[in-house]
């Protein structure tokens, strides 16, 4: 086995110095050295293969087996695999070879991949009701945190002392395993805050400096900074700020009392709490995996929630929110926020079944909302779409003498029920797609739906699809003014030539809004 662990860690340290870019990311790193670990540990293990001159086709075959075995995901095949292609790739650095090739291209590679493994998912999307509700539960923990911090810290003081660890329980009525388990919660509580509030993936949080919140906490900041490696070219990841509302800081600050942080020292801001060291020893490693999941299992059952919460079940959940509830919902605004690379990637997290659950009330009342006011005539709504509900205000209409409000409400859940509506919104507007009419979208690259991606304001302006109503003045004049300000300076004539595109753009839905408005 001392063979192949020595082998694993060379090849390890052989594509850390590749000049690739995407070999120095820490998170492919991280996940080459658990590949490499795990191949090299089970040809020894299983197959007593004594050197990489003497593996075989059949080797490979039978670990191609093994990994089926397991019933993992494509893409985790694909990861285990990678790492046998990758001692052939690296036999000049490493100085011995195999004598095949054991996949021929990539493509090769992710075919067997594909036999394998199982088809990929994604995260399942923590519902509204569990989100709000393990949210609200983990901000009252933290509220009234303080006092039990307190009783960390007396109990610290006597946990090795039989005797006064006895006098503890009695003077403040709280037994010491109990105190333990409720910090746990409390911890456990300030990460779902941070989760919940910021949409992070779980290694944003691990990477927390102590520098990152003594910044925040010093300067009393609005905003928080950290890293992300993910999405990133470098080996030290790619700085990053986000916004760090009260209830933020709040949870913290009581993180840091837990653990015992020192703004003085610095090092890992998350770290097992001090009631889970032992004293004698100093501790400075960051929360693993495992343990973050333990603490927000912890939360959950705490309050009697019947699902168990993974990091990213949050963060799709603060896409949804971000898209919908709060009627903002641009990707490119939420994909700044996810500080993902391309927007393809943030499009996902809008889309898939369990989304569509996630949605189907906040979507009915959005649309309700949005489609009383236009043809009831309570506000004034203009772009592509304006002729649709023209159109059918007047066919309702024509059935009475007053529009009623059961007969919008009736079509519009017709509409719903059929699957044919939907309204996407964004803050110059909303996509309004009711039947097929996805395929005149302004900004759809196939001919059939919408490309959310591809959206700009000169598609939308132009697109049948288009809507937007007196709310939205504000970023029509904001555009104007910005496009203006780039075309008096702006020396390239093509930026000139832009400028003044996006200025006239802006300009036409103004006085658009300005017509319907005051019958201009």
């Amino acid at each position: 086995m001392g063979y192949w662990t020595e082998l694993a860690q060379r090849a390890v340290i052989a594509r850390a110095q590749s000049t690739d870019q995407r070999a120095l990311r820490v998170t492919s790193l991280v996940n080459l050295a658990r590949s490499m670990r795990s191949f090299t540990d089970w040809l020894g293990r299983e197959r007593c293969v004594y050197s990489l001159s003497t593996l075989t086709k059949s080797d490979v075959r039978a670990y191609e087996d093994y990994i089926e075995a397991l019933e993992v995901t494509v893409s985790a095949a694909e990861s285990r695999l990678s790492a046998i292609s990758l001692l052939w790739d690296l036999r000049t650095e490493l100085g011995e070879a195999m004598n095949f090739r054991p996949y021929g291209s990539r493509g090769s590679l992710r075919k067997c991949a594909r036999r394998i493994g199982r088809a990929d998912g994604h995260t399942p999307t923590l519902k509204p009701e569990f989100f709000f509700k393990l949210l609200d539960h983990s901000l009252g923990l933290v509220a009234g945190g303080e006092r039990w911090a307190e009783l960390a810290d007396a109990y610290l003081q006597c946990r090795y002392s039989q005797t006064a660890a006895k006098r503890f329980s009695r003077q403040f009525g709280v037994a010491p395993r109990q105190l333990i388990a409720h910090c746990r919660i409390l911890y456990g509580a300030c990460v779902v805050v941070m989760f919940s509030l910021l949409g992070h993936r779980i290694h944003e949080l691990t990477l927390l400096s102590i520098a990152n919140v003594r910044e925040m906490e010093v300067t009393d900041s609005k905003s928080i900074r950290g890293r992300v490696t993910k999405s990133s070219n470098g080996s030290g990841g790619t700085k990053t700020a986000s916004s760090a509302p009260a209830e933020l800081k709040a949870a913290l600050r009581l993180a840091a009392r837990l653990a015992g942080v020192s703004f003085d020292e610095e090092g890992s801001f998350f770290r097992p709490i001090l009631l889970d060291r032992n004293l004698q020893v100093k501790h400075r490693k960051s929360l693993d995996a495992h343990k973050v999941y333990r603490l927000m299992d912890q939360v959950a059952r705490s309050d009697g929630i019947p699902i168990r919460t993974r990091p990213h079940m949050f963060r799709r959940a603060y896409s949804m929110i971000f898209v919908w509830r709060y009627e903002f919902g641009d990707l490119a605004y939420l994909r700044e926020f996810l500080h993902h690379n391309d927007l393809r990637h943030t499009v996902t997290y809008t889309q898939g079944d369990d989304v569509r659950e996630f949605l189907s009330e906040a979507e009915r009342d959005l649309s309700m909302s949005i489609m009383e006011r236009a043809l009831h005539g309570g506000e004034v709504f203009v772009g592509g779409f304006g002729v649709v509900l023209n159109r059918v205000a007047r066919r309702l209409q024509s059935m009475t003498v007053a529009l009623r409000p059961d007969q919008v409400s009736e079509w519009i859940n017709a509409q719903h029920e059929q699957g044919k509506l939907t309204i996407r919104p964004a803050p110059h507007g909303y996509c309004v797609i009711v039947g097929d009419r996805g395929k005149r979208a302004a900004c759809s690259t196939d001919g059939k739906t919408p490309n959310y991606a591809n959206r700009v304001d000169a598609h939308c302006v132009r697109c049948l699809n288009f809507l937007t109503r007196e709310s939205r003045r504000s970023y029509w004049e904001e555009s104007k003014e910005a496009h203006w300000s780039v075309f008096k300076t702006a020396k390239v004539k093509a930026l000139k030539q832009a400028a003044k595109a996006g200025f006239e753009i802006a300009k036409r839905m103004l006085r658009a809004l300005s017509r319907a408005t005051h019958g201009k």
